[in-house]
């Protein structure tokens, strides 16, 4: 496997970083559109479907967390 420069890592990076943006925007967005959809699917009731909520953030959190140290390893 060849040697990648300093500079084609951090392109690489960047590029990483503006899809994972994208990609959490888009879910973000998707969620909140469909929620009514979602509990009348499921059958169940509003403080059940917010719990999503709760988790999506806590996802966020970790995410971030194991992320900070997957950059700070290369």
């Amino acid at each position: 496997m060849p040697k990648l420069s300093t500079r084609s890592i951090k392109i690489i990076k960047t590029c990483n970083l503006y899809l994972c943006f994208l990609v959490l925007g888009m879910s973000v967005a998707l969620c909140p559109a469909n929620t009514v959809r979602f509990k009348n699917l499921v059958n169940t009731d509003m403080a059940h479907i917010a719990f999503i909520y709760t988790a999506r953030s806590t996802g966020y959190l970790i995410g971030s967390l194991a992320g900070r140290q997957v950059y700070n390893l290369s």
